[in-house]
């Protein structure tokens, strides 16, 4: 036993005696407490507090700092603001008392005296004093079960709290504390109402939906996990203040004039119950006051959809202290959703991982993949996401989990590996409650989407991203909504539901337009309209939005939306007859796609290269750049662009097959757009060959039920009619041909049409 003023520090039972009464403290507290009375009045350096305290585990200089500062702090209460621990600048701390050790058996032991008959006064003064005792212990006892009755209480309002959010109700646990942390550690947006809501509210599904969209109607703003005031590690904690420690949730901080206040309270709360804690250092969070208010006004802002503002704040927080983590956690993201990954990447450099909790690491390796996968780097994209599963498995997070098989999925996708995307967001969906939880929800049926689409199975394609459209229109959440609609957009394109696409697309550009947002969100339904409006001849349209798109592509770092952009010109220049210009935008895009392990990204560019040959009829045109994709890619565009070659150097049977065996893939798979591409390119062929047979016209028909765009489909009508020999309808629809057309029609159309004219005046004649 250890001894200093009225303190016993007793090391076999790792307690901390005050005047005989235990007092509680932290592991981390106690261990450099008895180090300190081990080493009285000599001054110790913070390398030796590293190596004894911390047993040569790496921690950064400022956890020791903070360390020390809570013992100060706890010895001051102890010791009635008597300061034993002195900083000896430039040297290091030294504890200033007097210590004496002493026997624990002989420090309890005492000499037996022979014991004195009790006086009948003394009876009775000790039968009063055992009934005053009595009396204080049925006191105390409702007292106790009071306070309990009180903590049930709470913990069932908390609990509440939880289900609206996360709506876990299962018998197990450890997945309630999950549901419940994330409801303290996460955003808390709750109404000024909340406390009168749960008071009143029972266990009832139908309730809680109410509850739950009521607060999404006041808030506007329903994916809380991704962001965190404190995190969700730390949410458990405090959770466990509540059950564990019979700490209050303070029903003071729900007396609040709005919610921004009410998110300041619980933060601040959960931070000082973690700072009185066993041995919680909050290693990712910080001790300004400063910062720390800053940061919520930060977080306030990204959920304003005021992203330039927050991202400006955020960097004021790192610089007033560059050891919150948690702040340069969130300006990380805040570049990566501008597509500025290189700044991304230096903000995670300045987070140290030595000594970071798997939350921490999990986030951070979570990040660096995402930045990875933007710049088209699978390999160490699939690699990071690796090392950041192996830190969410020890987390035990629902959402987590989430987050890492949507995340793998994406990866996965992009390399051709669908079964394996398909069944991590199958898996995925296990951990959601499809009924509440719409923003996870919205996040699967997203990268379910990406998976269907990357394999060009665009009837599943379409449904899953209009699943996620509603999932997020559910959630309220903007952010998902515009990339719903980016995605929805591209996927009716596909589908050839051409007006459908664009006006989802142009709802996307009109928020931002008017809001602060993402510019690659922007840029996916640019894209979009970019294709339609060269589809239907509007380039002068088409130049206006590639001039925005291009606007919005600055300072953005994500070779396969720069890629896309390329493809985007190159198509613009060569309908307006510009090759010369087209050429250089295609070596442009070659360049960027070999940088990338995107197939699709490939693909796409092999087509044009194929496109942009057959134009000005390179002599033997290989076929082999495209037979590379037949076993990874037997669904994409590239089996139509075979037939063309094969048809371009007169193997013209092998030409007819492909031809035929590619528009039944497209056929069967909902490739509506690449069907019409595919029809066009066959009929052409085969009318070339003057050879209307019954396949043309069966195919004609097919393209007829697309509603496809005039240009060139009206034109192979024309064709077919007048090699049918009825000239009279040519005319006519080379006549409709030329009044919806725009700037696709060319000098060869008009004499065309003035051929089948002429062909109708001869013959009335």
């Amino acid at each position: 036993m250890i001894h200093f003023l009225d303190i016993a520090v007793d090391t076999s039972k790792r307690s901390v005696y005050k005047s005989g009464k235990i007092i509680q403290t932290s592991s981390l507290n106690f261990n450099m407490l008895v180090y300190f009375l081990e080493n009285p009045n000599k001054v110790i350096s913070k390398e030796e507090l590293k190596e004894k305290v911390w047993n040569g585990r790496v921690v950064s200089d400022n956890t020791v700092y903070k360390q020390l500062k809570r013992l100060k702090e706890e010895l001051l209460i102890l010791l009635s603001d008597e300061e034993l621990l002195k900083t000896v600048h430039g040297r290091g701390v030294v504890f200033a008392a007097e210590i004496k050790t002493t026997d624990k058996e002989a420090e309890f032991s005492g000499d037996i005296t022979e014991s004195k008959p009790i006086s009948i006064k003394q009876s009775l003064s000790l039968r009063l004093l055992l009934l005053l005792m009595f009396l204080i212990l049925i006191f105390d006892f409702f007292q106790i079960n009071s306070i309990k009755q009180k903590n049930v209480k709470l913990t069932q309002k908390v609990e509440r709290l939880a289900i609206v959010y996360r709506t876990d109700t299962t018998q197990n646990t450890a997945i309630n504390q999950q549901a419940v942390a994330q409801a303290l550690g996460s955003q808390m947006l709750i109404s000024d109402q909340l406390n009168v809501a749960l008071e009143k509210a029972s266990f009832d599904g139908e309730t809680f939906k109410q509850i739950s969209t009521n607060l999404r109607q006041d808030l506007g703003y329903d994916h809380v996990i991704n962001m965190q005031i404190v995190g969700h590690e730390h949410g458990v904690k405090a959770l466990v203040f509540l059950r564990k420690r019979d700490y209050m949730f303070p029903l003071k901080i729900f007396e609040v004039s709005g919610t921004y206040e009410l998110v300041n309270q619980v933060s601040r709360w959960v931070l000082e119950q973690l700072q009185t804690g066993e041995s919680y250092a909050i290693a990712d969070m910080t001790d300004s006051e400063s910062a720390f208010d800053d940061y919520l006004t930060a977080l306030r802002l990204e959920i304003e959809n005021k992203p330039d503002l927050a991202r400006e704040l955020f960097q004021q927080v790192v610089e007033k202290d560059p050891e919150f983590y948690q702040a340069w956690i969130r300006l990380a993201s805040q570049y990566r959703k501008r597509g500025q990954v290189e700044k991304a990447f230096e903000a995670l450099e300045k987070i140290n991982l030595s000594d970071a909790s798997d939350r921490l690491s999990f986030q951070v390796l979570s990040m660096r993949a995402g930045c990875y996968f933007h710049l088209g780097n699978l390999s160490l994209a699939s690699s990071i996401q690796q090392q950041a599963m192996t830190y969410a498995e020890k987390i035990h997070d629902p959402m987590i989990q989430v987050v890492v098989l949507v995340n793998q999925s994406y990866v996965y996708s992009a390399m051709f590996l669908f079964d394996k995307a398909r069944k991590n967001l199958e898996k995925a969906l296990l951990y959601v409650d499809k009924k509440y939880q719409k923003s996870a929800l919205a996040n699967i049926y997203t990268g379910l989407f990406d998976a269907y689409n990357k394999n060009y199975d665009i009837t599943n394609a379409l449904h899953y991203a209009e699943l996620a459209y509603q999932g997020a229109q559910s959630a309220d959440n903007q952010r998902l909504i515009n990339l719903a609609l980016s995605n929805l957009a591209g996927a009716l394109l596909m589908s050839a539901e051409f007006d459908k696409a664009y006006n989802k697309a142009q709802k996307v550009v009109d928020f931002s337009d008017v809001n602060e947002f993402e510019p690659m969100l922007d840029s996916l339904a640019l894209a979009t309209m970019v294709r339609i409006d060269l589809e239907y001849g509007r380039f002068n349209t088409a130049r206006i939005k590639l001039d925005a798109w291009q606007n919005k592509l600055e300072n953005i770092e994500n070779p396969p939306l720069l890629i896309e952009y390329l493809n985007s010109e190159y198509s613009y220049h060569m309908g307006m007859g510009n090759w010369s210009k087209a050429a250089d935008f295609l070596e442009k895009s070659r360049v960027l796609t070999q940088k990338v392990e995107y197939l699709n990204v490939k693909i796409d560019f092999a087509m044009l290269q194929v496109d942009y040959e057959l134009r000005i009829e390179q002599a033997n045109i290989s076929i082999e750049q495209l037979e590379g994709f037949d076993e990874t890619m037997p669904n994409s565009p590239h089996l139509y662009a075979k037939a063309q070659i094969w048809a371009y150097n007169n193997q013209l049977k092998k030409a007819e097959i492909q031809f035929e065996q590619s528009m039944l893939v497209y056929q069967k798979l909902g490739q509506n757009y690449t069907l019409i591409h595919a029809i066009n390119a066959y009929l052409g062929f085969m009318l070339d060959q003057k050879t209307p047979s019954e396949s043309v016209n069966n195919w004609l028909i097919k393209l007829e039920a697309l509603s496809p765009p005039p240009y060139p489909y009206l034109k192979n009508k024309a064709l077919y009619q007048s090699l049918t020999g009825d000239n009279n309808s040519a005319a006519i629809t080379m006549q409709q041909l030329k009044k919806t057309a725009n700037q696709l029609w060319t000098a060869e159309d008009d004499r065309l049409l003035l051929q089948y004219s002429k062909s109708l005046k001869n013959l009335s004649e």
